[in-house]
């Protein structure tokens, strides 16, 4: 046999499979970092998205109060209300649009659908109609009921935003889970701002007619300013780690002093000058004073949103960077072979065969769990060869972080679902929670002719044992209320916290089952809090107890928002009651209102 067919023959049995092993462990090397970047790419595309959809909220949510000063105000405060509302509406379009092109070109199907932004617009447009008409008509003739119609469609148009943002938010953690922190921030400083313009829209009726609060405006303020003092205990404890940047240490000591200490000590005076009987506040002075508290909200949401889209296009360019790096190490790996088939082709062939199992077994996942056979390195070839299975095994380690790491944010996902419907405090369902059980059941509710009962508690003078006491004191006692009604209820019903101290039992009351068990049960949930203090320490307990309304509906029917009402008001009659008692609402079959109490031991 000629030389040269020899060693050709050798080339095709050795150094090919060899070639195409060491393709393998390029392509290997490059996986990862091709990964990474693509994601964090993908990130900043819809971190992006994210900004832009939050920025339009934020642009109808500053509409919104300029529109309330509009409505309300009068004189020339009133006139440069109306022009700056103007003004501002040609920033909104313009963010809108800017939202609707980011949306077209994004490569999910899911936002490409909302590019219209159709729902948005005359969502929009109905409460920008409905606002100029009242503009339109002089102070004396606007009413308190005018300017609240108008006010709940801007809400409206607010809201529409917010099923785009949820969107978005939904496809960029099911990206990266990482960059939920990113999502959830800037989400909880937009619930703040409009909880705060909540309580601003229960006081303006009174101011506009100069007369103070009434009971009900009085216990919204006080429900609403609950859920405002714990989604702001879950933001600072979110932002602890973010207090190195110094932009964002400022804000949110600005935030803290601004908003949770002079805007809401601002209602608390509100309402203790309603109730001495007057409100010696203009409806000028309440923007003067409310209006400013809201830049601080705004601006740390813009800086954090930008601080997360800095870092996801820094982890971008790290991940670019890495692929330069790794091709060019790569390349490297590839011109090794050769080199070494020149100077000692058989020494060589010896440990790149060994490292093509290594590869091999790497690639096909063989290699987790087992111990792979190491390659003798032969002395002449002992620093070039040794560096690849160094490689070989820096890989190794990569895909095994890389496994961990996936199986993490799988976890992170399972347990950031939980926490979007769970009460932290309790561990019960919240608000979010209950209303995805309420949608499951109503196709049940509305095949089967089995009906809602729905029962609605307040702890009484609960505000008194946190001013007391202090809060921690006032959380002990959540929890121990929990916990009762965890046991005294059935393992069918559905618990919630729906407010600060409120909280609500849902029961389903089957076709041809009475409403006997659905009332004793009532009464039994008030003995659980009322009969047994609570003990929170060794010397220490404290009696409390609850208000209830009940109501049931109709079979067959699932109006959940009539069916919360009717509970409501029948909450708000206990109360009226002398609290520790229950009320049935009258809206089944023409009933009168039942009360269930220490005193009668029974049903009135």
């Amino acid at each position: 046999m000629k030389p040269h067919a020899t060693f050709r023959s050798r080339v095709l049995r050795d150094v090919l499979p060899l070639l195409l092993g060491m393709l393998v462990l390029v392509g290997l090397i490059l996986r990862p970092a091709w990964e990474e970047y693509r994601l964090n790419r993908r990130s900043v595309e819809l971190m992006q998205v994210f900004h832009a959809a939050l920025w339009v909220e934020n642009r109808l949510a500053v509409g919104r109060r300029l529109s309330n000063m509009a409505m309300t105000e009068t004189g020339e405060a009133g006139e440069m209300a109306v022009r700056q509302l103007q003004l501002h509406r040609e920033t909104v379009r313009d963010s809108l649009n800017a939202l609707a092109a980011l949306l077209e070109t994004d490569e999910d199907p899911l936002l490409q659908a909302l590019s219209g932004l159709d729902t948005q617009r005359m969502a929009i447009q109905m409460a920008r109609e409905s606002v100029d008409k009242i503009i339109d008509t002089s102070q004396k003739q606007r009413t308190q009921e005018q300017v609240h119609e108008s006010v709940s469609r801007m809400f409206k148009a607010v809201n529409s935003i917010d099923t785009i943002i949820a969107n978005i938010s939904s496809v960029t953690i099911r990206n990266n889970p990482s960059m939920a922190t990113a999502i959830i921030i800037p989400r909880q400083m937009s619930t703040l701002r409009d909880y705060a313009e909540r309580m601003g829209l229960s006081v303006i009726p009174s101011l506009m007619e100069g007369e103070p609060l009434t009971i009900d405006q009085i216990r919204e303020l006080e429900r609403q300013r609950g859920t405002v003092e714990q989604v702001g205990r879950m933001l600072n404890r979110h932002l602890i780690s973010f207090t190195n940047d110094p932009f964002t240490q400022l804000t949110l000591t600005s935030i803290n002093q601004h908003y949770f200490d002079q805007t809401l000590d601002f209602f608390d005076e509100i309402i203790n000058q309603s109730q001495l009987g007057k409100i010696d506040l203009s409806i000028e002075q309440f923007y003067d004073i409310v209006s400013p508290n809201f830049k601080s909200l705004e601006l740390l949401s813009e800086r954090f949103t930008k601080l997360s889209i800095d870092t996801a296009i820094e982890h971008r360019d790290t991940a670019q960077n890495r692929i330069i790096l790794a091709g060019s190490i790569g390349f490297a790996i590839l011109l090794v072979p050769l080199f070494l088939m020149i100077t000692s082709i058989r020494h060589l062939i010896l440990s790149m065969q060994t490292a093509q199992k290594q590869i091999i077994a790497l690639a096909s996942g063989e290699d987790k769990n087992a111990e792979v056979e190491k390659a003798v390195v032969p002395r002449s070839e002992d620093n070039i060869t040794q560096d690849l299975f160094t490689a070989i095994e820096t890989l190794r380690e990569s895909e095994r972080r890389r496994s961990q790491m996936t199986k993490e944010s799988e976890e992170l996902n399972a347990k950031l679902h939980a926490m979007a419907q769970t009460d932290p405090l309790t561990g019960l369902l919240n608000r979010r929670g209950l209303e995805q059980v309420i949608d499951n059941l109503n196709l049940h509710v509305w095949d089967t002719g089995c009906r809602f009962g729905l029962i609605l508690f307040d702890l009484d003078h609960f505000k008194k044992i946190n001013d007391t006491y202090g809060h921690a004191v006032g959380d002990d006692v959540l929890r121990e209320i929990s916990a009762r009604m965890q046991v005294a209820c059935r393992k069918t019903d559905f618990i919630a916290r729906y407010g600060g101290e409120e909280f609500l039992i849902l029961f389903l009351i089957e076709a041809g089952e009475g409403t006997g068990g659905f009332l004793s049960m009532a009464d039994k949930l008030r003995c659980a809090i009322a009969d047994t203090p609570i003990r929170l320490s060794q010397n220490f307990e404290l009696e409390v107890t609850a208000s209830f309304g009940c109501a049931i509906g109709e079979p067959g029917d699932n109006d959940w928002e009539n069916l919360l009402k009717d509970a409501d008001v029948a909450l708000y009659a206990a109360k009226e009651s002398g609290r520790n008692c229950c009320k049935m609402a009258e809206t089944i079959f023409g009933q009168r209102a039942h009360q269930w109490g220490e005193k009668t031991n029974g049903i009135l």
